[in-house]
């Protein structure tokens, strides 16, 4: 974990078996985790409780979002690029204006 949430994970559990209200455990999130190297990535995360008797443990479930995440900006770069070019013309257009010759010449045989 990043050291900002490292610092509050035991905050957070004590507070959720204080009160019992989930703000994580159950849901699915995106968040930030940190590799060892220290490079800090995004991932979903999806906490669960588990329950075995009178003992709690928590599992949680970490995806790497990182290539998702690179897609979805090109998305939107390509997105922002196309919005700055005139549109293109209706196909209708592109397509009606050599038919509507071929049949005004075969109108006039």
């Amino acid at each position: 974990m990043p050291e900002l949430y490292a610092k509050e994970h035991h905050n957070y559990i004590a507070r959720y078996e204080r009160t019992g209200e989930r703000h994580a455990i159950g849901r699915i999130r995106t968040v930030a985790a940190q590799r060892k190297n220290g490079q800090v990535f995004p991932i979903e995360l999806s906490v669960t409780e588990i329950r075995t008797g009178d003992e709690v443990r928590y599992g949680a479930f970490i995806r790497d979002i990182s290539e998702k995440i690179r897609l979805q900006e090109q998305l939107v770069e390509k997105s922002a690029w196309r919005r700055s070019e005139p549109p293109p013309p209706p196909f209708a257009h592109e397509v009606g204006n050599p038919l509507n010759s071929m049949y005004m010449a075969g109108a006039a045989c």
